[in-house]
């Protein structure tokens, strides 16, 4: 499998392609970063795709502008045609709320993407019988095929998809979303990134109280495991850790206790919110990438990669899609003698990584 990395600045954006003749194989765009994102994308979908070509599936993780905002502006275009689209809008959630027959919403309780969708006429969570793209106690029941590609949904679950509909109103104002909302433009600069200085302390980072992410709309991110021949990608998005500790510990468990993975796209850009120690001791991953350039949120944190490092044995690879002083810090010599890692950086277009599993 091939893993495009686009510049969606501090959010995702993510393009994957299966074994296939002359590199032609099933692909999943996974989000779309933020509005700037899209000329980038564009133009390689525009080149390479068409009604002849179209992509597998289009995922849209959840509801935040980092992630979304991008698949709005592909959605209004179409340059390239969609077999299948996993997104969950207002009225999936509404029906985890309800067995009665839900009155249709109307243009002001809908949101953008979901009437781009409709408009469109792109099957619609179709492999999940046009319902809510979720997982469940058994992740065995949530795995669907894209292609060759087998896909396991490891989140989110149908309690954090009800907590997200309680907030919903609130949630796609905030995401740009409501119909009457105009467009979010990027952000500016936001947050200075932290580091550049001094080599950090990995050991006195790994061991700091750990926090966990309690955000709702993070919470109801669709994260998947990815497998084509043996090889496996895990999606993250922005998933609690608890979530996906609780998706996975039954995947680990059927191979001896820690689940092998190729890739991780750790979640939520590296914060150190959504990796935690009892996460990293069910994989056994060597690789792990991370998407963002630090802008907003300073993200990756240096707690979560000292995490990686001190609980991952044998030879490691990060791979920052970012060239940044907050990244860069971690090609110090040293540290990546001591701890057995490269650090992997564009050698292009900023904020663009292609990535073989």
């Amino acid at each position: 499998m091939r893993i495009e990395v686009y510049p969606a600045f501090d959010g995702d954006c993510l393009l994957l392609t299966g074994p296939g003749t002359k590199g032609c194989g099933p692909r999943i765009l996974v989000d779309g970063g933020r509005a700037g994102t899209y000329s980038t994308l564009s133009a390689d979908l525009s080149s390479s795709y068409g009604p002849a070509s179209p992509i597998d599936l289009v995922v849209v993780t959840h509801v935040d502008a980092d992630h979304i905002t991008g698949i709005l502006t592909l959605a209004r275009h179409a340059p390239v045609g969609i077999r299948e689209i996993w997104f969950n809008g207002h009225g999936h959630l509404r029906k985890l709320q309800s067995d009665e027959t839900l009155v249709p919403l109307g243009p002001a309780q809908g949101d953008k993407l979901s009437a781009l969708i409709e408009e469109r006429g792109w099957p619609w969570n179709r492999q999940f019988g046009s319902g809510a793209v979720m997982t469940g106690p058994d992740p065995g029941a949530s795995v669907r095929s894209v292609g060759d590609l087998t896909v396991t949904v490891l989140g989110p679950t149908a309690e954090e998809l009800v907590r997200l509909e309680r907030t919903w109103t609130r949630t796609i104002a905030e995401a740009g979303l409501s119909p009457a909302a105009q467009d979010l433009q990027d952000p500016g600069p936001g947050l200075k990134a932290l580091g550049g200085i001094h080599p950090p302390d990995v050991e006195a980072l790994a061991a700091a109280e750990q926090t966990l992410d309690r955000a709702v709309v993070n919470g109801s991110s669709i994260a998947m495991l990815v497998e084509s021949a043996g090889k496996r990608i895990l999606l993250a998005a922005d998933a609690h850790p608890t979530s996906l500790e609780q998706s996975i510990a039954p995947l680990a468990k059927r191979e001896g206790g820690r689940l092998r993975v190729d890739l991780l796209k750790v979640s939520h850009h590296g914060s150190r919110d959504n990796t935690t120690g009892r996460l990293l001791d069910l994989l056994d991953c060597r690789r792990f990438l991370f998407s963002t350039d630090g802008s907003r949120h300073g993200h990756p944190h240096p707690e979560t990669i000292a995490r990686i490092l001190t609980r991952t044995a044998g030879r490691k690879s990060l791979y920052f899609n970012y060239d940044r002083p907050h990244t860069r810090i971690w090609a110090t010599g040293d540290l990546t003698s001591a701890y057995d890692y490269e650090a992997v950086y564009p050698t292009g277009a900023e904020g663009r990584l292609t990535i073989e599993v």
